[in-house]
């Protein structure tokens, strides 16, 4: 009787097929809090059309002021030209 005691009761093994299946039910649900709800599909495409949109103006605007700034060189280096010239 005293060596009972000494060890604690006695409980049965838990099942390792329902332990398992709590395990992977925790880790799903932090992975879902995690993640944040699922996005719909049509509000992701919306999302992606309108970052492909801002990245074609953005390149727009940098071949415009690439543009703009080989015309003001095109026109610094004319200017240049006709000064040397009319001083000959």
């Amino acid at each position: 009787m005293s060596n009972m005691m000494e060890r604690g009761p006695i409980f049965a093994p838990p099942d390792l097929a329902e332990v398992r299946a709590k395990l992977e039910k925790a880790k799903q649900e932090f992975y879902a809090r995690l993640m944040g709800p699922p996005v719909p599909l049509y509000i992701r495409e919306r999302q992606r059309a309108r970052e492909r949109q801002k990245i074609e103006l953005r390149a727009k605007i940098n071949r415009q002021k690439a543009f703009e700034h080989a015309m003001a060189q095109i026109m610094q280096l004319q200017q240049k030209g006709i000064l040397q010239c009319s001083m000959k």
